[in-house]
């Protein structure tokens, strides 16, 4: 915060490339874990340090490519989704998903706004 408040230059969103490894939709239920864990204790420390965004990579490893991955994403999301409210932190996704059929894709988790990279969105 030091170093923000000296130069005037201040950090608003984190790109959480970690969820990239170790994505919330894991198959396995014990990294699954870790990972909500971690994205808690990220929130706590993004909203001490003044941070409002935090981006969730979804590609690579950690895409989005079929509806099981969505719907474990989405249910991973509503559990965290509540501490992302009262810490008034922006959760965003980075996504492939306009390679899909979106419409058999809707994250279902409002207020989770999905943004597409044609201008579309899904609320």
């Amino acid at each position: 915060m030091e170093v923000c408040d000296s130069t005037a230059v201040s950090v608003d969103t984190i790109c959480a490339d970690y969820f990239m490894e170790v994505p919330l939709h894991a198959m396995d239920e014990s990294v699954a874990a870790e990972s909500r864990e971690t994205l808690t204790n990220l929130l706590k420390a993004s909203s001490e340090l003044g941070v409002t965004d935090i981006v969730i990579p979804c590609l690579d490893k950690s895409s989005l490519d079929n509806k099981k991955t969505v719907d474990r994403f989405a249910n991973q999301i509503r559990i965290v989704l509540p501490d992302a409210e009262r810490q008034k932190i922006n959760l965003s996704l980075e996504t492939n998903l306009s390679q899909y059929n979106t419409m058999d894709y809707t994250l279902d988790c409002s207020p989770f706004l999905l943004c597409l990279p044609n201008g579309s969105k899904i609320r």
